[in-house]
């Protein structure tokens, strides 16, 4: 498995994945909107035998006060599950996230699988705001400065449909 940048040449077939993974067209309308707003800050693809089998996007995060980005979507094709691949995606991004000097990664998706990588359920309020209702997690990649971030927490425009 190759895991690599995404490149400008990739997208459409990241379009594609992302509604054949998610099993509909909403999380790639999204994204679609992101490229065209050029709101990703990290993104890689997962490549096995030159197929594109999984994509990670990590867009900014609006917290007060702090350095945040956001995880999604993070899929892996229906057929190439179970193998490390997101899990392989996901490190790759919190890594590269980490090494560009971000504080905090929040993510909105299943915490069984997120729990792994030391993500926890965001229990104050007002940092929760509009997704206190979803599975909002976050990753203190520099501990205790979460403490000092401020109240308001603000995805990508592109994800307000999901709001």
């Amino acid at each position: 498995m190759l895991i690599r940048p995404t490149r400008r040449e990739d997208r459409l077939t990241v379009l594609a994945l992302i509604e054949l993974a998610f099993n509909g067209a909403d999380e790639a309308r999204v994204v679609a909107q992101l490229y065209r707003s050029d709101e990703q800050e990290i993104e890689f693809v997962a490549e096995i035998e030159g197929e594109i089998v999984g994509h990670l996007m990590m867009t900014s995060l609006t917290v007060e006060g702090i350095h945040a980005l956001a995880v999604g979507p993070l899929c892996v094709h229906p057929f190439a599950r179970n193998q490390g691949i997101g899990s392989a995606l996901l490190q790759r991004g919190l890594d590269t996230a980490r090494g560009r000097g971000c504080e905090a990664v929040f993510v909105v998706g299943e915490p069984s699988f997120y729990r792994r990588f030391g993500f926890t359920r965001t229990t104050s309020a007002s940092l929760a705001g509009l997704y206190q209702g979803c599975l909002l997690q976050v990753l203190e990649l520099k501990p205790g400065r979460l403490g000092r971030a401020g109240p308001e927490l603000r995805f990508a425009d592109a994800f307000a449909q999901f709001g």
